[in-house]
């Protein structure tokens, strides 16, 4: 690979983003973490939280945890039984902002470039575990499997330390959660960094799993999103016919005319798909019944790279 196709490759992972409501459980979870940081932040601060904007995205452990701000603190905890380990990682100037109200005095706006001190992120560490608490509380698909004391607390002071580079071929789910704390706004104030494996265990996420080479940096993720798109419901309209009119016709049109259709109506149905540019033909089908159902068969497509 080119050092430009690495660059390349490099934006399109940064700006990957995944649509968490194709996973209804995994939708859920980040709602309850959302809401688990907000009420937490707000308690904590004695100030009146609320959520701006929660975005997600999938990368591989790489670019997840060291894609951090400069002088961000990150905490993790591992997964018992496992070499998994999730992450939380609080914007600087909210980490240092934090510790002021947690120490009994008043909470000021997050001030942009503060570096936090030892002592803030460790007053800041009861704060995340409970961002962590929801996770905890997960029963794991298997029943038999106890989760007691599934999360075990470890901090994390250097960004080269051997959890977080033991980390760096995972994949990861991103959840970002943007506050705001009396109309001042703290960006991505949290960030949880949850391994895809502890989301497909907890039965959260469904990942399929294809046989795939490796190459190089080429990490597994990008194959395990494109292999759960595969996976998702995509709404398909078949089109009888179309009919074309004035305005001045279709303003008299009345309940119980009749409009005809081309004599091909039964079996040049185009069948559409919508995408971000609109709808879109995928190809051409023909009206018929299987049993007591009717039915169109697929007599040709536009391209079968679709399906």
């Amino acid at each position: 690979m080119t050092q430009k196709q690495a660059a390349t490759l490099t934006k399109k992972i940064e700006s990957a983003s995944i649509d968490i409501s194709i996973f209804p459980r995994l939708e859920r979870l980040a709602f309850e973490l959302a809401e688990a940081c907000v009420t937490t932040a707000s308690d904590a601060t004695k100030t009146p939280a609320q959520l701006v904007k929660m975005d997600a995205c999938m990368a591989d452990g790489r670019l997840a945890l060291g894609n951090l701000q400069e002088g961000a603190p990150l905490y993790g905890a591992v997964v018992a039984g496992t070499g998994q380990a999730i992450f939380v990682a609080l914007a600087p100037g909210f980490t240092a902002s934090l510790s002021e109200s947690l120490l009994g005095g008043i909470f000021t706006p997050p001030e942009e470039g503060a570096r936090p001190t030892d002592l803030d992120i460790a007053l800041a560490r009861p704060t995340i575990d409970s961002f962590l608490a929801p996770l905890c509380a997960i029963p794991p698909e298997d029943a038999g499997v106890r989760h007691e004391g599934m999360l075990h607390p470890v901090e994390v002071t250097d960004m080269e330390a051997e959890m977080v580079s033991s980390q760096h071929d995972a994949t990861y789910i991103n959840l970002s959660f943007d506050l705001s704390f009396e109309e001042t706004l703290a960006s991505d104030a949290v960030t949880m960094h949850l391994p895809a494996d502890f989301l497909e265990c907890r039965g959260l996420l469904t990942t399929v799993r294809k046989r795939i080479v490796v190459d190089g940096e080429n990490s597994r993720w990008r194959k395990e999103m494109e292999a759960n798109i595969d996976q998702s419901n995509i709404e398909l309209e078949i089109v009888l016919d179309r009919y074309k009119a004035t305005l001045s016709d279709l303003s008299k049109l009345e309940i119980g005319q009749v409009i005809p259709l081309t004599n091909k109506a039964d079996h040049s149905l185009d069948i559409t798909m919508a995408t971000s540019a609109g709808r879109c033909s995928i190809g051409v089908g023909r009206l018929g019944a299987v049993g007591k159902s009717k039915a169109v068969k697929i007599s040709s497509l536009q391209d079968p790279v679709l399906l």
